[in-house]
């Protein structure tokens, strides 16, 4: 479910960083197992989440519907930064070239 570098995943990890949980306490929100949740942030779902887990995902962590599809539309400052950081590090980790916990440390 990639819409250019950016994806639903992707979306729903870096929403989940800027609420500051951790994957097993949004789990635990939404009644799901972690490994459900670790599922979809890492894209290994065959067809992504379900228009209820969205939902639900939506309810717990506040985003709207475009920016889980089409990415943030926050260019500049501190959150257009930190989501643009998130992002590269994020694609890093998942080419090989830099390990996810590295990754989520830096962010």
């Amino acid at each position: 479910m990639t819409t250019g570098t950016w994806t639903i995943g992707l979306a729903i990890q870096t929403a989940r960083k800027m609420h500051g949980l951790e994957p097993h306490e949004l789990a635990d929100r939404l009644g799901w197992h972690p490994s459900k949740l670790s599922r979809i942030e890492n894209d290994r779902t065959k067809r992504g989440p379900s228009l209820e887990e969205l939902r639900q995902l939506r309810e717990e962590l506040g985003q709207d519907w475009a920016w889980y599809l089409e990415g943030p539309t926050v260019p500049n400052g501190a959150m257009g930064r930190y989501l643009n950081r998130t992002r590269e590090l994020m694609q890093t980790a998942r080419s090989g070239m830099l390990s996810p916990s590295f990754a989520t440390a830096a962010i």
